[in-house]
């Protein structure tokens, strides 16, 4: 269940009355694995159910199971620590035989790109039609570095690792940012190289998040998961910036976040 499209197919009978979204709690790691609203971590194997409204699965995870190295952000690139039996005995009897095809497809072919169809750089340039033309990024730049078009605002996709990167500013690389957020996609590694990679990576682990001005939410000393958690929750806004620089994000934050990231301030 490494694979987030692959999670996300776990979901053909999650409950349409479920308060928090199918999209969000794969984002966080999670499979469906029933019965009702259970789900469970492909990673740590921690299982969440009776969500509830307002619930950040990101944030739920994080308060659970803080030992995760996935919520951690450690092992980048969705590594897979839970074995096959330990999935399987966890999964409600009705939904197994779905998973067990979702999951041999999964290990029969590895090193497979998530979307195929998108593999020539051609046919990603050709999702651009309607990039904002406002945006600072080509579009030639980013299908080169593996991304095609979403469609939605200005996010894209690694067409082998599924990797999204959005919020793109003036100066971004897009191979650079490819190399900070999905250091293991095999697309990346193989067109630039480990030590391409291990610059880029060497560079980010060492860099803070810097305060930003005159903005009510502001954050400093936030690692990568705390990135990654911030960019799936959806109540507040907060705005942060890379060092060094111009990348700008502006992001949803829950009312009940600061109770999990302390290290988190708010100014009025």
């Amino acid at each position: 269940m490494r694979s987030v499209a692959n999670r996300l197919r776990t979901f053909q009978q999650w409950p349409r009355t479920a308060p928090v979204s199918a999209q969000d709690l794969v984002d966080a790691g999670f499979f469906y694995v029933g019965p009702g609203d259970e789900v469970q971590c492909f990673c740590c194997g921690g299982v969440l159910k009776d969500w509830r409204p307002g619930d950040c699965p990101l944030i739920e995870h994080m308060h659970f199971f803080p030992s995760c190295k996935y919520i951690r952000g450690e092992n980048a690139g969705n590594q897979e620590v839970l074995s096959l039996q330990e999935i399987f005995d966890t999964v409600d009897g009705q939904f197994l035989s779905v998973l067990q095809g979702i999951v041999s497809e999964e290990t029969a072919v590895p090193n497979e790109p998530e979307y195929p169809e998108m593999v020539t750089e051609e046919m990603r340039l050709s999702t651009f039609e309607n990039w904002p033309q406002n945006s600072s990024i080509q579009p030639e730049q980013l299908a080169r570095a593996g991304f095609f078009y979403t469609g939605r605002g200005d996010v894209v996709r690694c067409f082998y690792c599924d990797g999204g990167v959005r919020s793109w500013s003036l100066g971004d690389d897009p191979w650079r940012e490819h190399a900070k957020w999905y250091p293991e996609c095999e697309f990346l590694l193989h067109s630039r190289g480990r030590e391409f990679v291990n610059s880029i990576q060497g560079t980010f682990s060492g860099t803070l998040l810097a305060p930003v001005s005159h903005e009510h939410f502001v954050c400093s000393g936030l690692g990568l998961v705390d990135r990654r958690v911030l960019n799936a929750c959806f109540s507040f806004c907060i705005i942060f910036r890379d060092i060094p620089g111009t990348r700008l994000s502006k992001t949803p934050l829950p009312p009940k976040v600061s109770a999990v990231i302390p290290w988190c301030f708010i100014f009025w």
